[in-house]
């Protein structure tokens, strides 16, 4: 699973790369795409222009359905990746570069403190992933006791 180690990161499976003029650009993880499989839209919830941190700015389609992005930072919308609205895929083969979701311009950058580490999501990845094989041996179990 690719974690780059200049980006912050949410349980939710977004990332988050603050740039040197003081904005930041969002997007979804590579695990987060993989989960949703091939994704089909991405569309900003309507009236958008200020993100609220942990609050749904936008909903994305996948193979496996519709899933609410929630914003890692608050901040001012400054642009949408109009090259994801015309070929939502590019978030499956780049979500770390091409396939990039908004830009926006935070309201409080100490918001970022609260994001995870590429350490920290790894970790949590890691416990995402255990936490899977566990309800799998336990529906394979429920499958051989029927």
């Amino acid at each position: 699973m690719l974690i780059l180690e200049d980006l912050f990161y949410t349980e939710g499976h977004m990332w988050t790369r603050p740039e040197d003029d003081g904005t930041a650009v969002v997007g979804l993880t590579e695990f987060g795409q993989q989960r949703l499989g091939e994704i089909e839209a991405f569309e900003l919830a309507e009236g958008t222009d200020e993100l609220i941190r942990d609050e749904v700015f936008a909903t994305i389609e996948g193979e496996s359905g519709l899933e609410d992005l929630v914003a890692p930072l608050s901040g001012r919308l400054l642009a949408v990746n109009e090259a994801v609205l015309n070929h939502p895929s590019l978030v499956n083969t780049d979500p770390y570069e091409d396939g990039w979701l908004v830009r926006l311009e935070p309201s409080n950058p100490e918001e970022l403190d609260d994001l995870l580490s590429p350490e920290e999501y790894a970790e949590y990845l890691e416990e995402v992933r255990m936490a899977e094989e566990e309800d799998d041996e336990v529906e394979d179990e429920e499958e051989f006791d029927e």
